[in-house]
């Protein structure tokens, strides 16, 4: 029974076959039916019941055999092809990959053979170009456009230092569009190469000038007398600020001295004696703290006072009863004695709780 191969089976750009088998050294060994999309098949008797599949040329050995080429989704059975002479080979069947690394050298391309139109967009690589390969007496002149020229085909890394000078820019050709976001530094601008003639009108103003950077050594001497404070917005706003800051700081400091002078009538400190009265200046009575004392008085005179755990007063009234003790009984003290006033006379009791 003869074998099948399908092209584009079961799926595009993959190739299929059946019934196929291999004879080698004699025997006859039936190969499984299968298919594959990637790029060889090939039969090795360490597995001599299927055909063996990869996207790399095989390392065949002695015993193995190339059986399918998949071109595309199109079966080349190589045991039957043939030798094709150069001139037969159709467009496009020699891949890359074919051709051995350094095959193709300079004197292989007739002079004048590559040229824009034979060569396939981006197929000639940086990595492709000898150093120094591409140098300005092999252009034409004119030949390098912008239009052939890809967007940041040219980096930074392949312009050699100081290659571009003034002489080869045309006038106008670097606009603000072609210079990247913060990419110019003072320290790539050459002193005095900015004048006032390069600067267009209004191009500087105030959110381009960094804070502080304009000092009065920057200024010509007479323009102290051509600076209008009441013209200048930023400046009046800064002074309507430090108005506005200046009423509320007098409005502050009333407040602070209505209190302090309310407040005078009633404490008055002593710092030599560390003492603090409280009383007001037309009253009889005042308190004074100080660092050994709580005292009473009366016309200036101490009526009573507190210290060392001990209450002192001159005369005492007191208006129900006298209670004398710290605890009950029950809790360890003595107890309570009071003394209060009954009907002809005074009366003293005592009690646990």
């Amino acid at each position: 029974m003869s074998y099948s191969v399908f092209h584009n089976t079961p799926v595009a750009g993959a190739i299929q076959w059946e019934n196929l088998s291999m004879q080698y050294e004699g025997e006859t060994y039936l190969i499984a039916d299968g298919y594959t999309n990637t790029r060889y098949a090939y039969w090795a008797l360490a597995y001599p019941n299927n055909l063996v599949v990869t996207d790399d040329y095989p390392s065949l050995g002695p015993d193995d055999c190339l059986v399918f080429v998949n071109k595309g989704g199109i079966a080349i059975t190589v045991p039957y092809a043939s030798v094709i002479a150069g001139d037969l080979l159709i467009p496009g069947s020699v891949l890359a990959d074919a051709i051995a690394a350094n095959a193709i050298t300079t004197e292989k391309i007739a002079a004048g053979a590559v040229t824009a139109n034979t060569v396939a967009a981006n197929a000639i690589g940086t990595n492709a170009l000898a150093a120094g390969a591409v140098t300005t007496d092999v252009l034409a002149a004119g030949a390098v456009t912008s239009n052939t020229v890809a967007a940041n085909a040219i980096g930074a890394s392949a312009i050699a230092a100081d290659a571009i000078t003034a002489d080869k820019i045309v006038a106008g050709a670097v606009t603000a569009e072609k210079i990247a976001s913060k990419t110019i530094t003072a320290n790539q601008i050459a002193a005095g190469a900015i004048t006032a003639d390069k600067i267009q009108a209004n191009a500087i103003d105030a959110s381009k000038i960094k804070a502080g950077s304009v000092t009065t050594n920057h200024l010509a001497p007479g323009f102290g007398s051509q600076l209008v404070i009441g013209s200048n917005p930023a400046i009046m706003q800064v002074s309507d600020a430090v108005e506005a800051e200046t009423q509320r700081a007098e409005s502050v400091e009333a407040g602070l001295k209505d209190f302090t002078d309310k407040a005078n009538a009633f404490f008055v400190f002593d710092l030599v004696d560390g003492s603090m009265t409280i009383g007001k200046a037309d009253s009889p009575f005042s308190s004074q703290f100080s660092t050994t004392m709580l005292a009473f008085k009366q016309n200036g005179v101490e009526v009573a006072y507190l210290s060392n755990n001990k209450l002192y007063i001159k005369t005492g009234h007191i208006l129900d009863i006298l209670t004398i003790g710290d605890k009950p009984v029950v809790q360890g003290g003595d107890g309570f004695f009071d003394m209060d006033t009954v009907a002809g006379g005074l009366r003293g009791s005592w009690r646990a709780s």
